[in-house]
């Protein structure tokens, strides 16, 4: 083990997730899913116009179709006697033009908030302003878990240890890093292209990453973040950052929505607008939502490659005892 200082990654690794959309919860009438001329998928909440006549109402529809039933049973029924019916009860039924088809409203998802300055102190702020709009909307509190993570970012932030990647140390897969030593932090770093995912999602989205590292410093100085397990520390983030997601979107409408837009999941033949980055990364907090929803963090972590270590690097006999390690995260 070399003497030098080593520097622990805590990365956000993008995976690709079959789209996972949910829909939203209306109430007081009838709702389909439909796909809009926009390409984008939505729901149609139905509501006459006009009350039509029988038999297009439900009881005058099943009123005309169990007469035409019996007539067609009937071997006693004339070919012009069916015809009669038949053209009683379609001809009742309005088409797509006609003036007594059902208005409708299209709803769609709840679209993710685009804001963004593209810089880490807007993105600190915008994640305290969802974090008290989800408060005041839902009037539940921030779970302590999230506040935590977020307070001890904010506390790197302040101290000047929040920043991009301007000298390459990140690979391109290597979304955010909380880097630290055995007894402190060393900040948190992003990805000088995770601008990129500003500039399309906005900081709402892009805020995901920054609870996921505001977590591990969070575990760091409660004593809970391990060198040797680091599955167990991913755990712990992972958990924590789906608990933001569900906070910023309950329904799952505004990821469902981005990946629908600008990536195309779920639409036939359609082709992603924004850079692979972006929809790499909308795959990932799909994912991350999939099994955050059946509570399996640990699949999670396995299926995104995680491992544990065989030993603690910073007790490594050729190590002063303040050496710097690393935590993939």
């Amino acid at each position: 083990m070399p003497t030098a200082r080593l520097i622990f990654w805590a990365l956000l690794v993008g995976v690709f997730c079959p789209a996972l959309p949910a829909a939203a919860e209306l109430e007081g009438a009838p709702v389909v899913s439909v796909m809009g001329d926009d390409g984008r998928y939505g729901q149609q909440v139905v509501a006459m116009s006009a009350a039509p006549e029988q038999p297009t109402s439900v009881t005058g529809i099943k009123n005309e179709t169990d007469e035409l039933r019996d007539a067609v049973l009937d071997p006693n029924t004339s070919n012009t006697q069916l015809y009669e019916q038949a053209s009683a009860l379609f001809g009742a039924i309005p088409r797509r033009d006609s003036s007594r088809m059902g208005s409708v409203n299209l709803h769609g998802w709840e679209k993710p908030d685009p804001a963004t300055n593209m810089d880490v102190q807007g993105m600190m702020t915008r994640t305290k302003e969802h974090m008290l709009r989800s408060w005041s909307e839902h009037k539940v509190p921030p779970k302590p878990e999230i506040l935590e993570a977020y307070q001890y970012g904010g506390g790197l932030h302040a101290a000047g240890l929040m920043s991009y990647d301007t000298k390459g140390k990140l690979t391109k897969n290597q979304l955010g890093a909380y880097l630290y030593t055995a007894t402190s932090a060393v900040g948190i770093l992003f990805n000088d292209a995770f601008r990129v995912l500003q500039a399309w999602l906005g900081d709402e989205l892009a805020s995901a990453t920054l609870i996921h590292e505001g977590a591990h410093a969070r575990d760091h100085a409660n004593g809970s973040l391990n060198p040797v397990e680091v599955r167990k520390g991913e755990v712990q983030a992972f958990r924590t950052e789906f608990e933001w997601l569900k906070t910023l979107d309950p329904r799952g409408e505004k990821l469902a929505w981005a990946r629908t837009t600008y990536c195309g999941i779920g639409v036939p033949n359609a082709r992603a607008k924004a850079p692979g980055l972006v929809c790499e990364y909308l795959q990932h907090l799909a994912k991350i939502q999939y099994h955050g929803e059946r509570n399996d963090f640990d699949g999670l972590v396995e299926q995104l490659g995680y491992a544990d270590r065989k030993e603690n690097p910073f007790q490594t006999v050729s190590d002063p005892p303040d050496a710097a390690g690393k935590s993939p995260g």
